[in-house]
Parts: C-alpha cells; sequence; structure tokens
C-alpha cells in the first residue's frame, strides 16, 4: 500500500492572511488577533501594511484608532468607570509607542510623566518612518506641554 499523503493545510482565514503578509511582530499580531471581529476587520479594511518601514507600528496606530472610534462611541454617556479606563487606554497606548519605536530613556520618561489627558495627545503622535523617532517624538510633545 502506497504511504498516504498528508492532508492539505486548512485554509488561512482572513486574519491570519492579514498577518502572515504584514510581517509584523509577534506581540503586536497576538494583539491583533485579540481584538474583537468588527475592530479586525475595521483594521483590514484600510489596505496592507505594504512596504511600511514599521508595518508593526503602523498595525498598532491603526488598532488604537479603530479603538477610539469605538470607545467614542461606547463611552457617550457612560458612568465614571469609562474615565478610568480611558486613561488607562492611553497610558498603554505610550507604553506600546515607546516599544515599538524603542525610544530613548529620556523621551519615555517624558511620554510617561505626562498628565493622563496630555497622555490621551501624546498617544497619537505617530514617529512611522522617522529617521530619529524619539527626536520626532519630544519634538511634537514640545507643542502638546
Amino acid at each position: 500500500m502506497w504511504p498516504m499523503r498528508p492532508p492539505p493545510p486548512p485554509p488561512m482565514d482572513a486574519v491570519e492572511a492579514f498577518l502572515q503578509q504584514s510581517r509584523v511582530k509577534k506581540k503586536v499580531a497576538d494583539r491583533f488577533r485579540s481584538l474583537p471581529d468588527h475592530l479586525q476587520q475595521a483594521v483590514m479594511s484600510r489596505g496592507t501594511l505594504g512596504s511600511s518601514r514599521n508595518p508593526s507600528g503602523v498595525l498598532i496606530t491603526r488598532m488604537r484608532e479603530a479603538q477610539e472610534g469605538q470607545g467614542a462611541s461606547e463611552n457617550a454617556g457612560a458612568d465614571g468607570d469609562a474615565g478610568r479606563a480611558f486613561r488607562k487606554s492611553a497610558k498603554d497606548a505610550i507604553e506600546d509607542l515607546i516599544e515599538e519605536f524603542k525610544l530613548s530613556a529620556g523621551c519615555a520618561w517624558m511620554l510617561r510623566s505626562l498628565a493622563p489627558e496630555k497622555q490621551k495627545l501624546a498617544s497619537k503622535i505617530d514617529p512611522t518612518g522617522q529617521d530619529d523617532p524619539s527626536g520626532f517624538v519630544a519634538e511634537q510633545l514640545r507643542s502638546i506641554v
């Protein structure tokens, strides 16, 4: 009897195909996988990460923007707990920014020491494609502070 051929691999779902094509870091891919389906679709609908210099950074920005769009509609009329969750989200975005762009210790300190409402503004800074991400972020912080 002839040896049996292995079964074909299961078809990749859209999320896995997107991640494989995007070449993002494992931690960022895992974070994307953990998003609700509608947010994954919102991110993927913006197209591939293509020839981006920092695909992980671009994906983090897209995820944050999708979550902020969702948060605006969900937090309308919410009670006091929504404010605490929002600050945590800005803090998480700051930590992601520091990690993904390997910002200098001084720049990281400046970001972490901002008041929560300033962190919300700082979390929108996107140094993707900058030769000196720390310098770019520091320059942007001058307009926030």
